[in-house]
């Protein structure tokens, strides 16, 4: 998984929250290009730096894609709070990763937990969503139902 794809895995567990849709995800995608294009760090190119070693404008590149899932993405998932505890997470290890004291390669694997979590978190609040959607729209159907029977039963006059 390239560094993009998993920064954009991190912010975009849309997939399972977001109005069903892949609109956040590509959403996401170009607010990731328009951080590249502002900072000129580029998470493709990611590979080529050290294990403890931070691309040039990374920092500004993850703070501008923080505020966007802050600001965009953030009002339309389930799981708020994850997200927010994420980014404070990201940047910790971030600082950790500049450090020496954790590896880029176990930043990642860390992301890849955390969003393991998340997409549980998205997928069971979607999931209990839609069944009491679902319930609720039965309900509808039955009482409809009821009062046509009602109304069936009703001499002539009085329908």
């Amino acid at each position: 998984m390239t560094t993009k794809r998993l920064v954009l895995s991190v912010f975009c567990l849309l997939i399972a929250g977001c109005a069903g849709t892949v609109e956040p995800r590509q959403e996401l995608e170009g607010y990731l290009k328009e951080c590249t294009a502002t900072h000129g760090y580029n998470p493709d190119a990611a590979a080529s730096l050290g294990p403890h070693e931070l691309g040039v404008g990374e920092i500004q590149w993850r703070e501008c894609a923080y505020r966007k899932v802050e600001t965009d993405l953030i009002p339309k998932v389930f799981a708020k709070d994850r997200y927010r505890q994420l980014i404070v997470e990201d940047r910790e290890m971030t600082a950790r990763v500049a450090a020496g004291q954790l590896t880029r390669a176990e930043r990642r694997a860390r992301i890849q937990a955390a969003l393991g979590e998340i997409y549980q978190v998205e997928e069971a609040e979607h999931e209990k969503r839609s069944q009491i959607a679902d319930s609720a729209m039965q309900n509808e159907m039955r009482r409809e139902q009821a009062q046509r029977m009602q109304r069936a039963m009703l001499p002539p006059l009085l329908r």
